[in-house]
């Protein structure tokens, strides 16, 4: 979608004031909805990525309403959710926006028993230690029922992702510990 489409699309869902200059960027329509928020509730991977593309912040909160995007995308159940979230969490949308009640998105993830959405999450860095306003961590949210599946393979993931912050970690620092193509073979000088 190009900024054009975007621009048109926009004005078509009640957004008058929208324009990409900063005056107009944050606008909202009549339902208080911010360009951001309406693209979310739409599934509009194109349209997210047409709205990057004009510096939005993504990681302001009053560039989205009283609901944290993210968090309505989560709970959705549409097949586009995964997509969204990696639109947004790509612009540096907080991974842990909290809703009312102090969840994040993968607690509410894993109440629903989405193990693929859980697995993402934390694939993208959620804090998966997070506790709610009742005292529940994220795994305290998975149902009885769903823990013989979701549990291990969020271990998994989590194993996963540990290892691969460190490896990370340990290529970066060998750039300046070690020679990170190998041992260098010193010659004699004659």
């Amino acid at each position: 979608m190009t900024l054009f489409e975007l621009h048109s699309y926009l004005k078509q869902a009640g957004f008058d004031r929208w324009g990409v200059s900063s005056a107009r960027l944050y606008s909202t329509n009549k339902d208080g909805q911010t360009a951001l928020d309406f693209l979310c509730s739409e599934f509009s991977v194109k349209g997210l990525k047409a709205l990057s593309a004009t510096n939005y912040q993504f990681n302001i909160e009053d560039t989205y309403s009283h609901k944290v995007p993210s968090l309505t995308v989560i709970t959705s159940g549409n097949s586009l959710a995964l997509d969204v979230l990696e639109v947004l969490y790509d612009n540096k949308f907080p991974i842990n926006a909290q809703d009312e009640n102090k969840n994040n998105a993968l607690h509410l993830a894993n109440s629903l028993a989405l193990k693929q959405e859980s697995q993402f999450l934390i694939s993208y860095g959620i804090d998966y230690l997070a506790i709610n306003s009742e005292g529940k961590n994220t795994f305290d949210t998975i149902p009885i029922a769903a823990e013989r599946f979701m549990v291990p393979a969020i271990n998994k993931t989590i194993k996963a992702y540990k290892k691969s912050s460190v490896s990370s970690l340990g290529t970066f620092s060998s750039l300046f510990h070690s020679n990170p193509v190998g041992k260098l073979k010193t010659r004699k000088l004659k």
